[in-house]
């Protein structure tokens, strides 16, 4: 026994743990090709595509087998052919393609909603890390700092109760962050793992990371204007409003039965010297009522009106949350600006850069020029990663995220993929 857990503990240490596999913001950007949703409606309109919308050239087939009128020695064998509309097929065609047109426009709400999520998990991944970073290094100056106010206190010097609960205080608040970021990087990083179809873990590689300056750049590159691409959602409305229209042509279509019904037989006669036994044919024609599908019509009549409303709707409406987008944006990178610039002109930082004047600090006071300086850093950072999600929610609605050729607008290269 005691062999066997000698074995199998060498076994164990000789195992090596596999190495979590290498990837790119390409890659997670194109795993939105492996999305489940995306990939359902694919199936649903390779499905739709097969169906048979026709309906066959004839409506009813009759067998007629009986006495004619009231006389039972006239005898009628006959068949009765009763056809569907003509030109019916046609408006069926039509009709299945804008069903399939609505499919494939919902198709690609899914996978441009996919592609964002992408993007917003590798920027939320890329700034968990900078941000737990940020909060390690802030919190172990708060340690320094607690130790110092403890052995001054174990000295006899004088230390203010407002600086220890200040330091509780920042001690407490910065671990809950680091906490939090801990687990939006883990989060983040399994969400990305999925995305792959991934069975082991992932290192996402993100070298060459767009800076803020670059997201300036991009957005003021930008057009004002509403976007040119008509966007996924103006897309369904406009697929709701042709798949309305061929059901209003399909309707119309139908009430053209102008043939009712064509009909041939044979009739057994008693034999006479002007009658004998013969075949016989009849037409029947149909006088269409369209009065009879008024219903109808002013049900798809009431269908289309509210589809062009809500279509004009969605357009103005996503004119305005792009403006607001817009707006915000610029705001985030005025505010991003002035911390910059705060943080450049700030005493602290230019003691800390300097060594000279630096000499001349004692240790405490350096200590609490670190702090300052860590915590700037720190809120720049927050305002980074805020500034950033909203930059790619501005592209989303722009319609830049998907607009061909497809470039990574996480990269400051805006690199195709």
């Amino acid at each position: 026994m005691k062999v066997l857990l000698i074995t199998l503990g060498l076994l164990l240490a000789t195992v090596k743990p596999i190495d979590p596999i290498k990837i790119g913001i390409k890659e997670v950007l194109a795993s939105a090709n492996q999305d489940e949703q995306w990939k359902l409606n694919q199936q649903a309109i390779d499905w739709l595509g097969r169906q048979n919308y026709q309906n066959p050239l004839l409506q009813k087939l009759e067998l007629r087998l009986g006495s004619n009128d009231f006389s039972l020695t006239r005898q009628q064998y006959g068949i009765r052919v009763s056809p569907n509309a003509f030109g019916q097929t046609k408006f069926q065609q039509q009709y299945q393609r804008a069903q399939v047109g609505l499919l494939q426009a919902e198709t690609e709400t899914y996978w441009n909603q996919a592609l964002l999520q992408r993007y917003e998990s590798v920027a939320n991944y890329y700034y968990a890390v900078q941000l737990a970073t940020a909060a390690r290094r802030l919190d172990s100056l708060l340690q320094e700092q607690t130790q110092t106010m403890r052995a001054m206190v174990r000295q006899g010097l004088s230390v203010k109760i407002k600086e220890i609960v200040e330091n509780e205080q920042d001690q407490q608040a910065i671990q809950l962050s680091l906490s939090q970021y801990s687990g939006d990087q883990l989060t983040a990083l399994e969400r990305i793992r999925q995305f792959l179809a991934s069975t082991t873990e992932v290192d996402l590689e993100l070298g060459g990371f767009v800076s803020i300056a670059r997201i300036e750049q991009i957005v003021s590159s930008l057009p004002n204007a509403s976007p040119n691409v008509p966007i996924a959602e103006t897309k369904i409305r406009q697929a709701q409003i042709g798949l309305i229209q061929s059901e209003m042509d399909l309707v119309k279509v139908r009430n053209r039965e102008y043939l009712s019904f064509f009909q041939f037989g044979y009739e057994r006669a008693p034999k006479t010297p002007t009658l004998d036994d013969d075949l016989f044919m009849r037409l029947g024609f149909n006088i269409p009522l369209g009065a009879n599908n008024r219903m109808k019509n002013n049900e798809l009549a009431l269908d289309m009106y509210e589809a062009n409303a809500k279509s004009a709707l969605s357009t103005s409406r996503h004119a305005q949350e792009l403006n607001i987008q817009r707006i915000k944006v610029l705001q985030l990178l005025q505010e991003y600006k002035l911390l910059q610039a705060q943080e450049e002109k700030n005493l602290a930082v230019s003691i800390l850069a300097d060594p000279a004047l630096r000499a001349q600090v004692s240790p405490t006071e350096l200590l609490e020029l670190k702090l300052l300086r860590e915590k700037k850093q720190f809120a720049r950072l927050k305002l980074a990663r805020e500034l950033t999600l909203e930059y790619l929610q501005f592209l989303y609605l722009n319609g830049n995220l998907v607009q061909k050729p497809l470039l990574n607008y996480l990269s400051a290269g805006l690199e195709p993929w």
